[in-house]
């Protein structure tokens, strides 16, 4: 009985444990949040007037925007708003409307990484990180 119950805990677990895998828990490599959209991460930061977006590889390194594509939005309830998301040198910068970063909603960012399929990445905002009990870390730099 002590097994069944060990493997049915494995398995009510093992989301938690995989997204824990793929760096969601923890700062990424420049500060930013992590999500995997697929074969790469992507790691974002919120800047004043909009977001940094790497596409890191497999290993959370190497950011790159040659071969690479982002496109981002902002959703909140039926409200969708667009960016401009522009290649930099080592990432990409996705511009919002008037300068602001909103603090409600997610950003949807569909991205691509060196000829890799493009993947589907979300964020809800404000952009923070899950944290001990009292809160999230909130990561905006200015």
């Amino acid at each position: 009985m002590k097994t069944i119950a060990l493997i049915l805990l494995m398995f009510a677990v093992s989301p938690i444990s995989q997204v824990w895998a793929h760096g969601e828990d923890r700062p990424g490599p420049h500060g930013g949040v992590i999500r995997m959209p697929g074969a790469f991460h992507t790691e974002v930061l919120a800047l004043d007037g909009g977001f940094k977006v790497l596409l890191l590889d497999i290993a959370l390194g190497k950011p790159s925007v040659s071969g690479g594509s982002v496109r981002g939005r902002i959703v909140n309830g039926d409200s969708v708003v667009a960016l401009q998301c522009a290649a930099h040198s080592d990432h990409f910068f996705c511009e919002t409307p008037r300068g602001s970063v909103p603090d409600k909603g997610e950003l949807i960012l569909d991205a691509a990484r060196g000829g890799e399929k493009e993947g589907r990445a979300v964020y809800p905002l404000p952009l923070a990180l899950p944290s001990a009990p009292g809160g999230k870390h909130n990561l905006h730099h200015h």
